[in-house]
């Protein structure tokens, strides 16, 4: 058992208090038929010895709205990037993964989108750099045809109090190893100007077993970085509201990064 020191539990109060407010994060993961409890960053720290888990540390649910930050790889960090994970999910190459965010803000409208990134050895070990181009797409979505938005999913506002886990398939092409798997909202209800964007990163670390031989796509990215998001890049700065002050207007988002790799 691990039970948070006397000392910290002020502490450990005021910080749950602080985020009721704020935004979210992934709680809940489903992995070849086992649930996780994500990291808690409410209540984590404040532990004499912290619960291991198999997402990588945050030091709050904010959005990092600077998209050439490294906090932009794998959650806000304060510009510090990554903490590895002490633990790896085992999972299997072409099944479902469910992602089960906190309740969503039924404003923060966007897109959702899934990358991964192949660890030379034990992910618990490797912390990705801002020029290190390791990362590629296998999901993204944003706006549908019955015009709502991925990210609306997560909203109970919208489905009678349910937040939907969201799921991911791993593609089955993609050969054994330990990887490290990125799943973002981008969310853009203040992405009319920019700073505006806000990115909501969390990464999960994976043992993948496959009986694939390919290691992704050949052209691969650095996150932060050119290929993945700039400043000025189109789907920075976008209004969904098309002028009509909804988001529920047919419109196209241009969803930043690369194309997705299928396998």
């Amino acid at each position: 058992m691990h039970f948070p020191t006397l000392s910290s539990l002020s502490a450990l109060l005021l910080a749950a208090a602080a985020h009721v407010s704020a935004h979210g994060y992934i709680d809940k993961m489903w992995i070849d038929g086992v649930e996780y409890q994500g990291y808690q960053p409410w209540q984590d720290p404040y532990y004499s010895t912290p619960p291991p888990r198999i997402n990588r540390e945050f030091i709050s649910n904010y959005p990092t709205e600077d998209v050439t930050s490294i906090d932009i790889q794998c959650g806000f960090m304060e510009g510090n990037g990554s903490r590895p994970a002490l633990l790896s999910a085992p999972a299997t190459a072409g099944k479902v993964i469910s992602l089960k965010w906190t309740d969503w803000p039924d404003s923060h409208h966007g897109s959702v989108a899934t990358y991964m990134a192949r660890c030379p050895a034990d992910c618990s070990t490797f912390r990705p750099t801002a020029t290190d181009k390791v990362w590629f797409k296998i999901h993204h979505e944003a706006q549908r045809a019955d015009w709502t938005w991925a990210t609306d999913d997560f909203m109970p506002f919208f489905h009678n109090g349910t937040n939907y886990p969201y799921n991911v398939t791993i593609p089955a092409s993609l050969k054994k190893g330990n990887y490290i798997l990125r799943h973002e909202i981008l969310s853009l209800h203040s992405a009319y100007a920019y700073p505006g964007i806000q990115a909501y990163p969390s990464c999960i670390q994976l043992s993948l077993k496959s009986k694939g031989t390919s290691s992704g796509p050949t052209s691969k990215i650095s996150i932060p970085g050119p290929n993945y998001m700039t400043p000025t890049s189109p789907g920075t700065v976008f209004s969904i509201y098309d002028g009509t002050g909804s988001p529920y207007t047919q419109t196209t988002y241009p969803i930043p990064g690369p194309a997705v790799w299928l396998g």
